[in-house]
């Protein structure tokens, strides 16, 4: 089945010295294999691409200046291998939640923006500052992860911002030759470069810390700024009591069950 060319144009860089494809799925390892591109591939080194890495793969190297016939073509094409990265979506949820949400980037706006007017007082509120002082503050102040949650629960999968999008709906109809997984990465990546006959490797981007184990209170209703400025953060498994774990499962049915991931992590306990 053809891919859809939207998603091609949004969702893939083209290697034309390797002949392949990588397919992206936001918050799955994507920054290290970006810099592997950079490294490995001459068309995304052009001297007028500035930027971060992602600025950078955008105006080089996506698929979206090529014609219709030719993007068919080439994911046609037996010959040219189709690869991507899943990951956890327990864990990659939690990482988009502390790199958007609380970091107040653009990513998360749309989803800020939709809960703070989905009340009288929320929406007068953002009307205000809208007139006044901007509306940079509400962003600021973001959502609690229990907040986010429901939020993503309230439209179509297909719908969410693709940073926190299920993984699933982003690789829908992309015939792909080989799907590798963060959790694995080193060794799923070596088998990547084997295919190719490429030797230089992906570069191990830096990584949210975590505190090793999860015990502890629930930080699910911690405000968005608590988080600010932490060296380590909770452990990934405080964020999701027995209420908001369901509503995950249920929101990342089809990546838990595609991709073979645990139907819900180790709970934890309400903050008292």
């Amino acid at each position: 089945m053809p891919a859809p060319l939207l998603t091609v144009q949004r969702n893939c860089l083209w290697h034309r010295r390797l002949r392949c494809i990588y397919v992206i799925v936001p918050k799955a390892a994507t920054t290290s294999i970006k810099h592997w591109l950079i490294a490995t591939n001459p068309d995304c080194r052009q001297d007028d691409a500035k930027g971060d890495v992602h600025d950078i793969m955008r105006a080089t190297c996506t698929m979206d200046h090529m014609p219709p016939d030719e993007l068919q073509g080439i994911f046609g094409d037996p010959s040219i291998f189709k690869f991507s990265f899943v990951r956890n979506p327990w864990t990659r949820l939690v990482s988009g939640y502390l790199d958007k949400v609380v970091n107040a980037e653009p990513p998360a706006y749309t989803i800020v923006r939709h809960h703070a007017k989905s009340t009288l007082l929320g929406w007068v509120e953002w009307t205000r500052l809208r007139f006044t002082t901007g509306v940079e503050p509400i962003y600021q102040r973001g959502l609690t992860f229990r907040d986010f949650v429901a939020a993503l629960d309230e439209v179509a999968p297909q719908e969410i911002d693709w940073h926190f999008r299920p993984q699933a709906t982003i690789l829908a109809d992309i015939p792909l030759d080989f799907l590798g997984r963060v959790e694995n990465f080193k060794s799923d990546f070596a088998q990547v470069l084997r295919r190719l006959g490429e030797a230089t490797l992906a570069p191990k981007e830096h990584q949210q810390q975590y505190q090793p184990l999860p015990g502890g209170d629930s930080v699910a209703d911690w405000p968005a700024g608590k988080f600010r400025n932490l060296e380590v953060y909770p452990h990934w498994k405080r964020f999701y009591p027995p209420d908001i774990a369901a509503r995950v499962a249920r929101i990342f049915a089809e990546d838990i069950t595609s991709y073979g991931y645990e139907a819900e992590p180790s709970v934890v306990r309400e903050a008292a």
